[in-house]
Formats: structure tokens, sequence, C-alpha cells
């Protein structure tokens, strides 16, 4: 799929903005705690991002095993979580270590795992 979206996105503005601006896609896929609760919460995150202009994308793929009590504390959780990583991968990328330790910014393991 982000693949299939990256490759989307890239042919539409390749033409018009190639040589200007960087392409990122992000998606997810992700389980969060049902009405009736008791099923697994958990789910993917995935970012493949131009660092610059007309380079190959690198791929940032991300299990994550949610611990937070309702599906709304979770999607808020989600939501940091995803802010942290676009925010890491343009403006965080050295080291890595930086890069990692942020995307946790604002929350704890008791949120979430990576």
């Amino acid at each position: 799929m982000l693949a299939c979206e990256y490759d989307w996105l890239t042919r539409r503005l390749v033409a018009t903005r190639g040589d200007k601006s960087a392409v990122s896609v992000f998606a997810d896929t992700v389980a969060t705690r049902s009405f009736k609760g008791g099923n697994a919460c958990h789910g993917w995150i995935g970012l493949p991002f131009q660092h610059q202009p007309g380079v190959a994308p690198s791929d940032i793929l991300l299990h994550t095993a949610l611990h937070d009590p309702s599906a709304e504390r979770q999607q808020q959780s989600l939501g940091v979580l995803r802010v942290n990583l676009m925010f890491g991968a343009y403006y965080q990328r050295s080291p890595l270590s930086e890069m990692l330790g942020s995307l946790l910014d604002g929350l704890s393991m008791n949120n979430l795992e990576i």
C-alpha cells in the first residue's frame, strides 16, 4: 500500500514540483480497543519520505502495541506518535539515536510500545 501510494504521488508531482519538493506518504493500520475490550491493540505505521527533493525515499516502518485503557486515549497517543515520527524523520535524522529517542516525546511506556 505504501509503495503504491508513494509511486502514485511522485508520478503526479514530479513534473510540476519534483525538483523543489520532497515527497512523503504516511499510512497506518491500527486496531484500538474495541467496545467490548479484550482484543489485541496494536498496529503498523509506515512513512516513506525523501529528505531532499529528487532522492530515493527512505522508509520507516514501526509496529506498536497500545497500552492505554480506552480507544480514545489510544488514538490520542497514536496522534502524538505520528507527529513525533514526521518531525523526527525530517528534522532529527542525525544522529539516529536522537530521532528514535524523540518518538516517545510526550508519551510513556504506559501509553504504547514501539
